[in-house]
């Protein structure tokens, strides 16, 4: 402390004591949505701050080092703005500010086996994928952002989706992918103009009689699906063998 005394005839008549304290300019947390900032430093004035799609812009305060400074607290209502705390004490002023980044709940891709996806978009969240019926659950991953939890339930079999749900502190979105049986069959077999008689999706051989030196006929097919390839190898020689594959 500071000692004034004040004298008369040098005999002491009074005496003022003064004391200075140092007044910090500075708060000892930041509280956003009644939590504190992990990583607050009072000697860092810049923060950045995540917030779900979604979300409402957060409400923010302080943790004052002494009850003497001068606080003003400005909540932003404009994402593309800052919110900040103004730390003032006798002409003296600090400025806290906090940035919101806006954390998308979304994937930025979907792979079936490896291959991405067919139209995907990170705004549509349900998905058609055909596979053969007798095929098993292909494997399904996925591009995300670090900040995102992510939680993948495959499907049991082709009849059941897998998902994949999106959450970033409580808010979440939820991917669906349906699964689409294929039978891999043909509706009708042709030879030339002919259609094969007794023809059933599921019986795989026939036997086509022909006219000795006739020419081989020229198979073609109608299949149950537009997704199905089939290739077709026509015999060259007579009790040669035309495969649809």
């Amino acid at each position: 402390p500071r000692i004034i005394d004040v004298k008369w005839n040098d005999v002491v008549v009074n005496t003022y004591t003064v004391n200075i304290t140092n007044v910090e300019l500075n708060l000892s947390a930041i509280i956003i949505n009644n939590s504190p900032i992990s990583d607050f430093n009072s000697n860092t004035f810049n923060y950045v701050y995540n917030i779900a799609e979604g979300e409402s812009i957060p409400t923010i305060n302080g943790v004052y080092a002494s009850d003497k400074l001068d606080i003003e607290i400005f909540n932003t209502t404009d994402i593309s703005t800052k919110s900040y705390i103004k730390v003032g004490f006798d002409g003296r002023e600090v400025f806290y500010y906090i940035t919101y980044n806006v954390v998308s709940l979304s994937l930025s891709n979907i792979y079936v086996n490896g291959v991405a996806i067919d139209n995907f978009s990170p705004s549509i969240y349900e998905y058609n994928v055909s596979i053969a019926s007798m095929a098993i659950i292909p494997t399904v991953t996925f591009n995300s952002s670090p900040a995102l939890s992510i939680t993948k339930i495959d499907a049991g079999n082709i009849y059941n989706p897998t998902t994949i749900e999106v959450e970033f502190r409580g808010y979440k979105k939820k991917y669906t992918i349906n699964w689409i049986p294929i039978e891999l069959t043909l509706t009708e077999i042709k030879y030339g103009n002919t259609k094969v008689s007794r023809f059933k999706p599921d019986i795989y051989q026939y036997t086509l009689n022909i006219a000795e030196g006739e020419t081989i006929p020229q198979l073609s097919c109608t299949a149950s699906s537009e997704y199905i390839s089939y290739p077709i190898e026509n015999a060259i020689a007579p009790k040669g063998t035309s495969t649809i594959v």
